[in-house]
Order: structure tokens, then sequence, then C-alpha cells
């Protein structure tokens, strides 16, 4: 079983600075992407504060299946993946996702981390695809 500090050692790269944790997520191996969701969650869930989650995926993933494993979610947004062709489209993932409720799509990254109602101590998880994360690297 995956757990948070197997994916800490082996599929992430994590960057501290303070109380605020970057995690930027590469599958290796046999570990599924469904693995790394479940072991998120299960961190996530270990947490006392609202869970605020930003997701765009490639088309070919099974998207609600990775998304199922995350419970008691705050808000889930949507975006587009900028020039990555081979990308599901914010608006067609939120239409897939539409049993989540607080479901929305936003345009782009600065947008959505904006939209999420955030409080003292409440986490914003982006998560979906390696090339999310690199997107948002570009914007520091």
């Amino acid at each position: 079983m995956t757990t948070i500090e197997s994916i800490n050692k082996d599929m992430y790269q994590a960057i501290t600075d303070d109380s605020n944790i970057t995690v930027i997520e590469k599958q290796f191996g046999r570990t599924t992407l469904q693995d790394i969701s479940k072991a998120l969650n299960e961190y996530l869930q270990s947490l006392d504060c609202n869970k605020h989650i930003i997701i765009s995926m490639m088309a070919n993933k099974d998207h609600e299946e990775y998304i199922s494993y995350f419970k008691n979610i705050s808000s889930l947004t949507t975006i587009d993946i900028p020039n990555q062709p081979n990308s599901i489209k914010g608006e067609t993932l939120r239409k897939k996702l539409k049993k989540f409720p607080n479901i929305q799509f936003k345009k782009s990254i600065t947008e959505a981390i904006s939209s999420c109602p955030i409080s003292e101590n409440d986490i914003i998880l982006i998560t979906g695809s390696l090339y999310l994360a690199g997107e948002v690297l570009n914007l520091n």
C-alpha cells in the first residue's frame, strides 16, 4: 500500500516553506494515479482544515476514479492545462465530475486560486498532472 511517506520518498519532490508545502507529483514504477490519490487523501484527512482542490488532467486518465478517492473536499475547481493539447478541457472535466458539490470551472490557475474561499490554515491542493504542476511553478 502506498503511504504519504512513500509518496514523498519515491514519487514526489516536496518543497517546504514554513507551514506551506508544495508537492510535485511524478509517477514511478507500478504506482498508479489511484495509489497517489488514495495516499494524498489519507494525508489530507489527517489535517484539521478545509481542503480545496484545483485539478486538471490528461484526457486519457480515469478522471472520475482519481477524484473519487478524495473525501470532505470544501471546493473543487477544474482548469485547462495551458499549451497541452492532450489534456481534458477544464469545462469538460467539470461536467464529468458534476456529482461533486461545490465544483466550478475557472479559466486560469490564478483565477482558480483566487476563487477558493480560503480561511486560516486551509489547504489548496493542485493536482492531476505533472504538466499542471509545471505551469504552477512557472507562476513563481
